[in-house]
């Protein structure tokens, strides 16, 4: 399945790139931020200019997007009756994440700490606008969470994590949370690296008060990929490509991307776990197999037959899809 990014919001961020006098250093500007991306382990990310946040929003705004747009179904599906009326945003760049929060929940006040100017203006002409709520932005990085006065209903930390020393992430971790009155997301990118991110805001719950983890981990032990060298635990959506956004990407042929992406919800409120989350491309024939994490804290490959009661379930599933007995 292709995520969809909002396409009249696509086409606003398009036609503006293209009736730019800077287009042509947008251009360039967005392979570097690609890159950048990819490349991340740690350090800074911030846009150096405009051009540079203005690549940022097509050539990177619809994959961080629709992998938050990921997050957000399953953290509700999670949680049927939670509905946040308040949201904050750390490190919420041009508000990628309240964007997707938005569309999920219906909430009243939205509060956005992001230090980087050039990333608050284009947020502010092109992503806040297709926000319902008031939207409040906040000159803010994330050293600046603890002296945030009151807390949120739900606190979002996407992609920003990775930009913290490793030392610093339980401190980070304990700050978002004592402004948390709900649930606290953090996401990053599928790597190695982002998934250690997300491992270590995972493992904090233990010693925050009154601390659930309910996603995606289907137990709350140990993690059964955090001492496999040879793999992690990352997600996958589909995202599409326009015919502008293939032209902004050097040698991009496909209508669609794959973003890789890791995440933990942690909560104030308990969930119904399922019995297993899946954790890699199933494959499908008459015995279908699942790569799955388990209840049980074991990480497997399921095999159900088509005799199986849950053949029709397991053959609907998706990477990140859960499952249940």
């Amino acid at each position: 399945m292709v995520q969809q990014f909002p396409h009249a919001l696509r086409s606003r961020i398009e036609e503006a790139v293209q009736a730019s006098t800077s287009r042509d250093q947008i251009s360039r500007s967005a392979v570097d931020v690609s890159e950048r991306y990819r490349r991340v382990q740690g350090g800074s990310l911030q846009m150096k200019n405009l051009s540079e946040a203005m690549a940022y929003l097509v050539a990177r705004l619809p994959a961080t997007f629709s992998a938050n747009a990921r997050v957000m179904e399953e953290v509700a599906r999670l949680l049927p009756d939670f509905s946040p009326k308040t949201i904050l945003d750390v490190g919420a760049g041009p508000a990628t994440a309240s964007l997707a929060a938005s569309m999920e929940w219906e909430a009243e006040q939205f509060t956005l700490l992001e230090p980087n100017k050039f990333l608050r203006e284009v947020g502010h002409d092109f992503i806040t606008p297709e926000i319902s709520g008031n939207v409040s932005w906040v000159e803010k990085d994330l050293s600046g969470v603890s002296s945030f006065e009151g807390g949120a209903d739900l606190v979002l930390a996407s992609y920003v994590l990775n930009e913290v020393a490793p030392k610093s992430w339980g401190k980070v971790i304990a700050d978002l949370w004592s402004k948390c009155r709900g649930v606290l997301i953090v996401v990053e990118t599928g790597t190695p690296f982002g998934f250690s991110v997300v491992h270590a805001a995972r493992a904090s719950a233990s010693t925050l008060d009154g601390c659930y983890v309910i996603g995606p981990c289907p137990q709350t032990g140990a993690c059964p990929l955090a001492g496999d060298e040879n793999r992690w635990c990352h997600f996958s959506v589909r995202v599409e490509r326009s015919k502008f956004h293939k032209q902004m990407k050097e040698g991009a042929q496909l209508g669609y991307e794959d973003e890789k992406f890791s995440w933990v919800a942690l909560s104030r409120f308990p969930a119904t776990l399922p019995d297993y989350r899946v954790i890699g491309h199933p494959s499908l024939g008459k015995v279908i197999q699942l790569q799955v994490c388990g209840a049980d804290g074991m990480a497997k490959t399921l095999e159900i037959a088509k005799s199986s009661p849950h053949y029709k379930q397991a053959k609907k599933c998706s990477w990140g899809d859960s499952l249940d007995d």
